[in-house]
């Protein structure tokens, strides 16, 4: 055994031990969120509301996989609203910070539409999202409750037509999961 290969050991049984919470099952989510912080490439839009998420998972333990829906609105230079809708699928790593406490990482893939209200024009494409975030286990009667908090960064490539538009933002996001 090589002298780094014991500690490395210990450390990632460590993780795993840490890692494991005791919860399992599918639950649905809801979630209110700051409106978007925009990167640069998104400064022709400005936010005209707060985010909002809905996302149904499973939950094997310390790992967690999850589809999602979330949108936004904002407002263009020339005062047209549109909506910004993603639709996403990713996971989650989980780690038990005390009790019923627990700290997680969360990212996978999204397909992002901004939309005008008044028609079907406007960006699409695909991109990434990468977060973390705090959940606290609520012993409530009606299944697996938790509240839960997050930051999520967002990063597209759309396009419209031959326009290419890098959209990035950030929010922060507090809900609510109970278990089916």
């Amino acid at each position: 055994m090589t002298p780094l290969a014991r500690p490395l050991g210990l450390a990632l049984s460590s993780l795993l031990v840490v890692a494991a919470p005791a919860a399992a099952g599918p639950y649905l989510g809801l979630g209110v969120g700051t409106a978007p912080a925009l990167g640069e490439q998104m400064q022709t839009f400005a936010p005209a509301s707060r985010s909002g998420r809905l996302e149904l998972g499973q939950r094997l333990g310390p790992l967690a996989i999850e589809g999602a829906v979330g949108g936004f609105e904002l407002v263009t230079a020339r005062a047209q609203e549109v909506r910004s809708v993603s639709l996403s699928g990713g996971g989650k790593l989980f780690f038990n910070l005390q009790g019923q406490l627990d700290a997680f990482l969360r990212g996978g893939v999204e397909r992002t539409w901004i939309t005008a209200a008044a028609d079907a024009s406007g960006y699409s494409g695909d991109g990434v999202y990468l977060g973390g975030g705090a959940e606290l286990r609520l012993a409530l009667p009606v299944g697996a409750t938790s509240l839960w908090i997050d930051y999520s960064r967002h990063q597209s490539t759309l396009r419209s037509g031959t326009a290419e538009l890098e959209a990035s933002l950030g929010m922060w996001t507090v809900g609510l999961s109970v278990g089916l």
